[in-house]
């Protein structure tokens, strides 16, 4: 089973954004805006971590 997890966004502190799979053998990146404050974000999940970022 793959282990997913959920970070605050960057700008805000409010909303959860994810899940993201932080099983994988890589590290991976995912950007998007957030739908509570409308700014950008960047995620950098795997190898067991998660980080966001401003984007």
């Amino acid at each position: 089973m793959a282990l997913a997890k959920y970070v605050n966004c960057p700008n805000c502190k409010q909303k959860k954004l994810g899940p993201y799979d932080v099983d994988t053998t890589s590290t991976n990146r995912a950007r998007g805006t957030c739908n509570h404050c409308g700014k950008r974000y960047l995620i950098e999940y795997g190898k067991g971590k998660i980080k966001a970022t401003k984007a």
